[in-house]
């Protein structure tokens, strides 16, 4: 690489020097490590080293596809009628009208288009959760028009029960793929409010959107990824409040915070400062020396509430240029701004070690003390969650800062996902095995041991290769393929013992590079590998198969939830694992948040709830507490109500489940939200639960279900319960699929004891239900029997 074109500026001169160090080093790395007495062996270290390589690229590869879609959305027209939402100024009072929703597809496929329910069985339906709180969907799927429409990425800001949330929204109407919506009961009901206003500074929205809240103005604000009139990358902020009766809310004109042309702003996180009006954002910005792409952390602030911003400043040091992503900054209580994010480490000295990079401001963000370590990691960048729809997962770390007067006032807070460490146990290439054809489904799945070498051909483009093999619940099984045909694309995947169940998935960075999958099996059985071809691609292949047997490192299989703990005066505490679930199902997409009383909050993906044939792969969202600053967890608890079957859901954008879901905290409530697939696609859910009440023993208090007469019942029934309130209160009947058949609002109730009768008439089939009483953010239950 030459870096000493008279042209560059002394700027750009001294990074393209830092990269050429970098990449340098990288080449450079030693064939054999020493680590006390064990002597690496020369395929070990190139193994580590590939797939730090593989880490690197699929960082950036994320970004190129952003490109692409950005160069499309400059040219593209609008693929159907869809209302635009409110234009700035307006106010939204409805979900409006975007034709009728069409019948979706009985497949969506999984080769060359998008990832989703790629199965003839009926999609299976989870049971309701009775010990979770009220689950409320946030958009209104009756407007989707398009077959596996997506929202996810939700991101949601709280002030009393007045909510805003943005998520990605694949019902696009030509203003861009962000939908939004607004609460104001609490989130009992929302209003789907269509697509984001734009105007002659932001001709079209992309995505990313986050949420955040100036409380002392009651300002919402919402930053995501933008396209300007002039066709460049922009991040654009919006600022909005709800009127004065509660029933509409208002978006001021959108403001651009940065604008570039060839350079792309990635991934943008915002915080609003109550105490200041001040607003933090910060982003990963992607450029190119030479032929070479890299990356750099920026922030900005704005000292007016969103309405003009200062120049960008580069946070990540030198030394991790292009190997960074997923900043986040917070706010803490004495106007200290604090930002974390994801670095990788190419270096042999790091072990294979990423880490989480941290900086902070004392000064209003007008300058940064040094970057600290807060913890080192072994991330699994090959998967997401089972049925994560896209082939890699990284790690993007969530932020909080405690603002109470409470023991741990200015504590920081960052937690993130992990796995054991896989870099060190490569597979080895002996006891080759060769496919035997026809091998496409489950019944003709080529056998093998872990261990072996298995070498096989993608013949044409609709050729599909299956493997199978006995595993033992708690191992940690490792596939790597490599040696590809130069024009080779080919999606790996792992599935569950019923041959459907999507479990792990590693798809193409780009043609003829490898892909490697991590699993930590959750019972003793047969499990499945296939090898797909994409864009009909095809060629021979070698993948080579072993077991992880170094297992070091805090996490005990693929990943677990972790959050480390920063005292402003004695620094960073080792990190602690929040869940308590076993070691052999997954953990996936952390946030954490801190309520007004200083009590700390996690919630994350989690896959325990379902150990049958189906392998874990079906997923809940789980809440954590800690009363001790981080140092110690409560057992966690679900928070959604219905599990999702991510394998049965139809998505026609990747990621299904997004790169994050929300977690806000404040004086009165904890408040999540999540993607979830429970009607067959993916929606934005959120529940709620009060800060009186233990996340142990959910649902809250608030409701209570103190008798049902009679009881065998033949449609008549006369229930007597106890509110808390005063709050709004309904009586719903649900059935054991977890359907819910029948609603009756109460209205507004005052706290005491109520009687109310019911009449289901003949429109319930004798059976089992579950009476539910849903009150506030509480809930209660009791089982009814209906007879014919």
């Amino acid at each position: 690489m030459r870096c000493g074109s008279r042209r560059a500026s002394p700027e750009a001169r001294r990074a393209c020097l830092a990269l050429a160090a970098l990449l340098g080093a990288a080449a450079a790395l030693p064939v054999a490590r020493t680590a006390g007495a064990a002597t690496e062996s020369t395929a070990a270290v190139e193994f580590r080293r590939e797939l730090k390589r593989l880490e690197y690229e699929e960082i950036h590869a994320g970004a190129r596809a952003e490109r692409a879609e950005l160069a499309r959305e400059r040219t593209r027209r609008p693929r159907h009628a869809r209302n635009s939402g409110p234009a700035a100024g307006a106010v939204s009072r409805g979900a409006g009208t975007r034709g009728e929703r069409q019948d979706r597809p009985p497949d969506i496929l999984e080769a060359g288009g998008p990832q989703g329910a790629a199965r003839s069985r009926a999609r299976a339906h989870a049971l309701a959760r009775m010990d979770a709180p009220v689950n409320h969907r946030m958009n209104d799927p009756r407007t989707d028009q398009l077959p596996g429409s997506t929202q996810a990425e939700v991101s949601l800001a709280v002030l009393g029960s007045r909510m805003v949330a943005g998520w990605n929204d694949a019902e696009d109407a030509g203003d861009g793929p962000i939908g939004w919506g607004w609460s104001a009961d609490g989130g009992n009901t929302w209003t789907d409010a269509g697509s984001l206003p734009v105007n002659s500074a932001v001709q079209h929205w992309v995505s990313d959107p986050v949420v955040t809240i100036d409380a002392h103005t009651g300002t919402f604000h919402l930053v995501a990824m933008a396209i300007t009139p002039h066709a460049q990358s922009a991040i654009g902020v919006l600022s909005g409040r709800f009127d004065s009766t509660g029933t509409g809310f208002t978006w001021t004109a959108p403001v651009v915070a940065r604008a570039v042309r060839d350079t792309l702003p990635d991934k943008p996180w915002a915080v609003a400062d109550s105490a200041t009006g001040r607003m933090y954002m910060t982003y990963t910005t992607f450029f190119s020396i030479g032929r070479t792409q890299v990356d750099q952390i920026e922030f900005q602030r704005s000292l007016d509430g969103g309405r003009s911003w200062e120049p960008p400043r580069v946070l990540s040091s030198r030394t991790d240029l292009g190997l960074v992503q997923g900043s986040r900054p917070a706010v803490g209580p004495d106007g200290e701004v604090c930002v974390a994010w994801n670095a990788v480490d190419t270096t042999e000295a790091s072990g294979g070690h990423d880490w989480i990079r941290f900086r902070d401001s004392h000064d209003g963000g007008r300058s940064f003390a040094s970057e600290e370590n807060a913890a080192s990691l072994f991330s699994n960048f090959t998967s997401g969650g089972p049925g994560f729809n896209r082939g890699y997962g990284l790690v993007f770390p969530g932020i909080a800062v405690d603002r109470s007067t409470g023991p741990y006032r200015g504590r920081a807070y960052v937690t993130w996902n992990e796995s054991l460490d896989f870099l060190h146990s490569a597979p080895g290439d002996s006891n080759p095995r060769f496919e035997r054809e026809p091998n496409a489904l489950p019944p003709s799945a080529t056998p093998f041991n872990p261990g072996e070498t298995l070498r096989g051909a993608i013949d044409a483009g609709d050729d599909v290769d299956m493997f199978r093999f006995f595993g033992t619940r708690g191992e940690t099984v490792l596939l790597y393929l490599d040696s590809l045909a130069t024009n080779l694309n080919a999606t790996l995947r792992i599935l569950c013992s019923d041959g459907e169940t999507r479990l792990a998935f590693s798809s193409p960075v780009w043609a003829g590079r490898p892909r490697v999958t991590v699993l930590t099996l959750p019972r003793s059985d047969i499990y499945y590998v296939r090898l797909a071809s994409v864009g009909s691609t095809q060629g021979g292949y070698r993948l080579r198969t072993g077991r992880v047997t170094n297992g070091a490192g805090r996490a005990r299989d693929q990943r677990d939830v972790f959050v480390a703990a920063r005292d402003p005066h004695q620094g960073w505490g080792t990190p602690v694992r929040v869940n308590d679930d076993p070691g052999w199902f997954d953990d996936w997409l952390p946030e954490v948040a801190v309520a007004a009383d200083g009590r700390v909050y996690a919630a994350w993906y989690d896959w325990r709830d379902r150990t049958d044939v189906t392998c874990g792969g079906w997923s809940n969202v789980y809440l954590a507490r800690s009363e001790t600053g981080g140092a110690s967890w409560l057992p966690g608890v679900p928070v959604s109500d219905e599990q999702t079957s991510w394998s049965d859901v139809a998505s026609l954008v990747a990621p299904n489940q997004g790169d994050y879901i929300s977690l806000f905290a404040d004086a009165a409530n904890v408040t999540v939200a999540w993607a979830d697939g429970r009607d067959g696609d993916p929606d934005v859910v959120m529940a709620q639960h009060a800060l009186a009440d233990d996340p142990r023993t959910l649902p809250v208090a608030m409701a209570r279900l103190d008798a049902l007469r009679p009881n065998p019942c033949r449609g008549q029934l006369t229930v007597e319960f106890s509110v808390a309130g005063p709050v709004p209160a309904a009586l719903e009947l649900v059935d054991l699929a977890g359907r819910r058949r029948w609603r009756a609002p109460l209205g507004s109730l005052e706290a005491g004891r109520h009687t109310t009768s019911l009449d289901f008439g003949h429109r319930l089939e004798p059976g089992i239900y579950w009476v539910r009483l849903v009150a506030g953010a509480g809930a209660a239950v009791r089982k009814v029997v209906v007879l014919p």
